[in-house]
């Protein structure tokens, strides 16, 4: 059972070379559920300042997380909402104009996913899509198994020096207990165990040291250690 699964998510995680997801459109803002969508690396934005058209700009938001305006210069712009950054930009370029009006508009959104796998119905990417929790991606990839540990589900992020770091989530709480669920960035890996692993350094070793491809990019390269044996770091 074991050896299959190992198998199964060498598989998957293999799959993140050539699957493409389609962009996710921003959240319109309608409705009560509805989650404002926030900035995110290479996403494309037009800035325009009413009457002065002599500062409107194209931009895309840059690796570190700002973007480049005229008069302006660099803003921080990821995490931020629309209004946010339109905000930000209106103080900026009130020290030029008085009273600017200023127009922020989403013209093409990046293309990032996270990866869930394991004792899921669909393993795979996932767009992330505004703010993805790991019980909303799990929900997106059909939801859990029958098999699945769902109090023992496994995080395994880029720390920012691309070493990769897990952490356990007990999503059982989650969705039992309505406790709070984690907030996912892009290229996470969810991971769903079966019920009967246990131990943490097993699942590391059997299921991520033996599984994970040597050819694995697509943003995940993180999850590769020195002469391509993965590194993690438990927190």
């Amino acid at each position: 059972m074991m050896k299959n699964t190992s198998v199964g998510l060498a598989v998957l995680l293999a799959c993140c070379v050539s699957l493409q997801a389609q962009p996710v459109a921003p959240s319109s803002g309608a409705g009560p559920m509805a989650i404002e969508y926030r900035l995110k690396v290479d996403d494309e934005l037009t800035v325009k300042v009413f009457q002065h058209t002599e500062v409107d700009e194209s931009v895309r938001v840059l690796p570190d997380g700002t973007i480049s305006v005229p008069l302006a210069n660099r803003v921080q712009a990821e995490g931020l909402t629309v209004d946010e950054l339109r905000k930000q930009l209106v103080k900026s370029y009130a020290n030029y104009f008085r009273n600017p009006q200023v127009s922020v508009i989403v013209r093409t959104v990046a293309n990032l996913n996270i990866f869930v796998g394991g004792e899921v119905v669909r393993p795979g990417l996932v767009p992330l899509s505004g703010q993805m929790t790991a019980l909303r991606a799990v929900l997106q990839a059909g939801g859990f198994k029958p098999t699945a540990q769902t109090d023992s589900v496994y995080l395994i992020r880029n720390d920012g020096k691309n070493q990769a770091v897990a952490s356990r989530l007990n999503l059982k709480e989650v969705f039992e207990k309505g406790k709070a669920d984690q907030l996912l960035q892009s290229y996470d890996v969810v991971y769903v165990p079966m019920s009967k692993i246990a131990r943490l350094d097993k699942f590391v070793d059997q299921y991520l040291r033996q599984a994970i491809p040597v050819n694995l990019n697509a943003g995940f390269t993180y999850l590769l250690g020195p002469n391509n044996s993965s590194v993690i770091r438990f927190q």
